[in-house]
């Protein structure tokens, strides 16, 4: 679980106006606190760590929840089944939002967007808490520009969705290129 302290440190000393892109990794530390309690008191193995590979000097994850494990859930924003998309200004796009959790590691019980990129997240109905959540956003573009879209999903183990102590953060990114 080094990964996890290196990243909490990598978000630290990021700069201000750059926090929105990144996650808040305290509450992945406090579960793997708790998951090491349980181990040691109570002999209950903690979630396997996350499969990876690296090519070409970059980390690769696994797409799925249950292929990666660990206990982030796992994030994809779509424009039509892409990452990217080129759209005319004043065009609804309709983005896709998946969000799974690893089997045993919790539910979704957050869910918000930001289809401009700035930091400025808007809370986002999903509907039930559960392990798989599927929803469609829709947003109009009405100036012509880049646009960086994200989504942050927040699981927690027992699907509290009252509690801040426990959220496991990701991030699901797409581009928007608006053109007149």
């Amino acid at each position: 679980h080094q990964n996890t302290n290196i990243a909490r440190i990598i978000c630290i000393f990021t700069l201000p106006r750059q926090l929105y892109i990144n996650i808040d990794f305290e509450g992945t530390v406090q579960q793997h606190f708790q998951d090491l309690s349980a181990w040691v008191e109570e002999g209950i193995s903690p979630p396997g760590g996350t499969s990876h590979s690296v090519e070409n000097g970059q980390v690769v994850v696994r797409s799925s929840a249950s292929d990666r494990k660990e206990i982030q859930p796992v994030v994809n924003l779509a424009i039509s089944s892409e990452e990217k998309a080129q759209v005319a200004v004043g065009e609804t796009v309709a983005f896709k939002v998946h969000a799974e959790v690893p089997p045993g590691a919790g539910k979704v019980v957050h869910l918000e967007w930001d289809p401009i990129g700035k930091g400025e997240y808007q809370k986002q109905d999903f509907g039930k808490v559960t392990s798989n959540v599927e929803v469609t956003i829709v947003h109009t573009y009405d100036t012509p520009g880049t646009y960086l879209p994200v989504v942050r999903v927040a699981s927690h183990r027992s699907g509290d969705t009252e509690t801040a102590f426990g959220l496991v953060f990701n991030l699901g990114r797409a581009r928007v290129i608006a053109k007149e």
